[in-house]
């Protein structure tokens, strides 16, 4: 379960981006950040029964990372985005089938369970994260890993 919000006075294609990610990632709750400094964003999370933090930055009013925090307060990860591409549906999902090279960290990164029965398929591949419904791609991006402990 994760916590997904945007760094602060995100442009319109970061938020979009964010709630559609927030929408397809079961159990994830996504919420404005507003004034919330990391403490804050640490005390939601934690009240709320949540493992980890993703913060969506941006660069020129596009989405540009995705940093991830544990429920510590440390940074865990941070990936770079090169591209996304995201649907105009909106899909909340209940369940989640997760398949590619990079499953385990896609579970990881996103604290999830893969679900055979879900009806969104998350596929994690070297450099890239998609995911379809059907054969239509909702939500997919390409990432660059920064060095940290991925």
């Amino acid at each position: 379960m994760i916590l997904v919000t945007t760094s602060r006075k995100p442009g319109q294609s970061t938020r979009t981006f964010s709630k559609r990610l927030a929408l397809l990632i079961p159990n994830a709750v996504y919420d404005s950040r507003g004034k919330k400094g990391v403490a804050d964003l640490l005390e939601q999370a934690k009240s709320a029964g949540l493992r980890r933090i993703l913060v969506v930055c941006e660069l020129h009013g596009v989405p540009a990372e995705l940093r991830f925090m544990d429920s510590g307060g440390n940074w865990q990860e941070i990936l770079q985005i090169k591209k996304a591409t995201v649907s105009t549906e909106r899909i909340p999902q209940d369940a989640i089938k997760i398949e590619g090279e990079q499953k385990k960290i896609a579970e990881r990164l996103f604290a999830l369970e893969s679900d055979d029965d879900g009806e969104i398929i998350l596929t994690a591949g070297h450099d890239f994260f998609e995911f379809k419904s059907g054969e239509k791609t909702i939500l997919k991006f390409t990432v660059v890993k920064d060095g940290r402990d991925n």
